[in-house]
């Protein structure tokens, strides 16, 4: 619910009046969502439900040509059929962050997962407290040497609407710092002329 909610918001629809379950609200929401008639949103809480699993179907699904996206929220609560059986935390995180780069790689996608991060992540006074945006990721070994392309997101203090972007990795690509500006109204970001350095 809560992610179609943002798609609603996306599309210009009003959050309160969707979690007032307005049916002219809902009904806008259905309408905007029949326009999209490949995206699929799927509960990763269902049975039989795992990474593997919608990949393979969004694989069969694509017209010939065609790109897809596969978006993971979040790479920790993902039920992913590799990592069953997983010894403990980090073998969970490395065997799905492999699964991942088969289903990139086998399947045909473009993969975007989220993260957790570790607690030293968080922002510190003390910046001998703090970890590296590299490190930073919650199990973070095999995140590190699996993703192409790696960022944390961190609200700036005393900031509501603002986010420094710190790109950790970046595979011929980038790496210089961003700050995102938010549109709460329509659950979007967009590129903000840096205020401060972050960093």
């Amino acid at each position: 619910a809560g992610v179609l909610m943002r798609f609603g918001q996306g599309f210009g629809l009003s959050r309160e009046r969707l979690e007032r379950a307005d049916e002219g609200e809902r009904e806008r929401l259905r309408r905007a969502l029949s326009q999209r008639p490949r995206f699929r949103l799927v509960d990763g809480c269902a049975d039989g439900v795992t990474l593997e699993a919608v990949s393979r179907a969004l694989a069969r699904s694509r017209e010939q040509g065609s790109l897809s996206v596969l978006l993971v929220d979040s790479l920790q609560t993902v039920r992913c059929a590799a990592a069953e059986g997983a010894d403990g935390p980090r073998a969970r995180i490395d065997a799905t962050v492999a699964a991942m780069k088969r289903c990139a790689q086998v399947d045909g996608h473009l993969v975007v997962a989220t993260c957790e991060l570790a607690r030293g992540a968080y922002r510190s006074r003390d910046a001998s407290d703090s970890t590296t945006e590299l490190a930073s990721f919650k199990e973070s070994g095999g995140i590190e040497y699996g993703a192409d392309v790696a960022f944390v997101l961190r609200s700036v203090a005393g900031e509501r609407d603002l986010v420094d972007v710190a790109f950790a990795k970046s595979r011929g690509g980038d790496k210089e710092p961003v700050q995102l500006r938010l549109d709460f109204a329509r659950a979007q970001g967009r590129k903000a002329e840096i205020v401060r350095d972050p960093f």
